[in-house]
């Protein structure tokens, strides 16, 4: 943030990571810093071959995470990254 703030861009964000769990911590960080609109694109996990979806993580999962983090005032924008499906 501290690098591109300059910009002013519309909004700042993340994707991708390990997980939805696993990148909460990163969103919260930028909730407190920006002066902008925050956004998450999580994956929906780590690659997994042996998983029916090559991901672990469910669209049940990845939705109480975001709702979560709705909630908690965190961010303004959600999408989605690497292994979600339109169920996600």
């Amino acid at each position: 943030w501290n690098s591109l703030k300059h910009a002013q861009p519309i909004s700042f964000g993340l994707n991708c990571a390990l997980g939805a769990k696993e990148l909460r911590q990163h969103i919260a960080a930028l909730a407190t810093v920006c002066d902008t609109f925050v956004s998450a694109h999580p994956n929906a996990g780590l690659p997994n071959p042996l998983a029916p979806t090559g991901y672990d993580e469910t669209p049940e999962m990845l939705a109480g995470d975001i709702c979560e983090w709705a909630n908690a005032g965190l961010l303004n924008i959600v999408g989605s990254c690497c292994g979600t499906r339109p169920a996600h």
